[in-house]
């Protein structure tokens, strides 16, 4: 996960999240998220999201890394932009309702991309009101919508309590296994904070 401003007061922040437990993968992951939240606080979320594409593809598919990308991009008195491709995700909460921001994009899904397998055509843009507070997860965070919003109810008014939440409640799978759990909590009126679980 990394976090960029640019210039002109553009904030981009953007987490990776890979597939699989290499050895190599945290810094991997590390090393894409700041290559697409750069971009992206530069030349827009979709722009991220392709650069952190186009640093794993491979020729051969399958024959390199591969997970999930998502990208905001927060700039002052607009709409956020979001971007992603794979299983990761990005959530609006208004204080009362809360609102799927992107369509989920992993296995199972009808049109699966991922981060090696994103392309300009196949990657959608969307975006929040900036009085949103944006959620963005791993999948490995995601404790399902209804757990989602009661912890975005009872932290609406201190994101980095939701982050902590987030990661806290995310549990083991139905094999007792736990996946990294990365969450990212955004707010256009706050400072831009991360918190985030390894894998055990």
């Amino acid at each position: 996960m990394s976090v960029f401003t640019a210039s002109d007061g553009t904030v981009a922040a953007a987490l990776v999240d890979l597939a699989g437990h290499d050895e190599g993968a945290p810094v991997l992951a590390e090393r894409l998220a700041w290559a697409a939240a750069a971009i992206g606080a530069r030349k827009g979320a979709v722009a991220g999201v392709l650069t952190a594409a186009a640093l794993v593809a491979e020729p051969v598919p399958g024959a390199g890394p591969d997970g999930a990308v998502v990208v905001a991009v927060v700039c002052p008195g607009r709409d956020v932009e979001i971007c992603v491709a794979g299983d990761a995700v990005a959530y609006g909460w208004d204080g009362r309702h809360l609102i799927a921001r992107t369509v989920p994009q992993g296995v199972g899904e009808r049109l699966h991309v991922s981060l090696a397998t994103a392309v300009a055509p196949t990657v959608v843009p969307s975006g929040a009101p900036p009085e949103e507070l944006l959620i963005l997860l791993s999948d490995g965070a995601d404790p399902g919508r209804d757990r989602l919003e009661a912890l975005a109810r009872e932290h609406t008014a201190d994101p980095q309590a939701l982050a902590d939440a987030l990661v806290a409640a995310a549990g083991p799978d139905t094999k007792g296994e736990r996946d990294d759990a990365t969450t990212l909590v955004i707010s256009a009126n706050r400072p831009v904070r991360e918190f985030r679980r390894p894998a055990r």
